[in-house]
């Protein structure tokens, strides 16, 4: 059985730009003065992910306080996620692993 796992790991996020934080400018009218920091659309991102369109999506995240086993949920999931009849993902599975890059690595199978 193949298990997949996307891992996106985060560095940062841009909450509001320098300009709009020089001025106070509310996080709102931020994108509105600088649509640069909109968020791309659900279909654009599914793709730049290669996500397959039709099929759904478990996203999978933890925080710092540490929800326990995230390996093993993400496992778990993936094996859920994979129909052996048809041999091919029944859905996706993203996992946000922050800035740990040994579990990002682990599931990547690295």
């Amino acid at each position: 059985m193949v298990v997949t796992v996307m891992v996106v790991v985060v560095d940062a996020t841009i909450v509001t730009c320098g300009h709009c934080e020089r001025y106070g400018h509310e996080k709102a009218r931020c994108i509105q003065l600088y649509p640069h920091l909109m968020r791309p659309r659900k279909v654009e991102l599914r793709r730049e992910l290669g996500m397959d369109d039709d099929l759904p999506a478990v996203l999978l995240m933890g925080g710092g306080e540490g929800m326990g086993p995230i390996e093993a949920t993400a496992r778990a999931l993936g094996n859920a996620l994979y129909d052996d009849n048809l041999g091919e993902p029944i859905g996706h599975i993203l996992v946000i692993c922050g800035q740990n890059k040994k579990l990002a690595n682990r599931l990547q199978g690295n």
